[in-house]
């Protein structure tokens, strides 16, 4: 969440705790209140931002799922070379690479 914030995220925020827009929330102690085990997220409106957090976030090999929400080619646009596309049902180690949920894989 600290790469992100850097990014200046439109929204940013946890399932546990909420989201940086609740008024009695504030980002620095949202991040250091997360736990193991929570689902964060952050928005970003643009794809040169997207693709800056994701590129910085993977260089930082934390050992985390990236998901990426938005228009599938703009998402494969923006992060489609650093991976080969695979659907949701491969796992980790079959693919490494940018996944789709979409059933028929595309």
């Amino acid at each position: 969440m600290r790469i992100c914030r850097k990014y200046q995220p439109a929204n940013m925020g946890d399932v546990k705790q909420g989201s940086m827009h609740q008024e009695d929330i504030e980002v620095d102690r949202l991040i250091d209140n997360l736990t193991e085990g929570t689902v964060a997220a952050a928005v970003f409106t643009d794809l040169d931002t997207l693709e800056q957090v994701v590129r910085e976030l993977i260089q930082a090999d934390l050992g985390i799922c990236i998901n990426i929400t938005g228009l599938l080619d703009e998402v494969q646009e923006c992060c489609g070379g650093w991976g080969s596309p695979a659907t949701a049902r491969s796992t980790p180690s079959e693919s490494g690479g940018l996944r789709t949920a979409c059933p028929s894989g595309r």
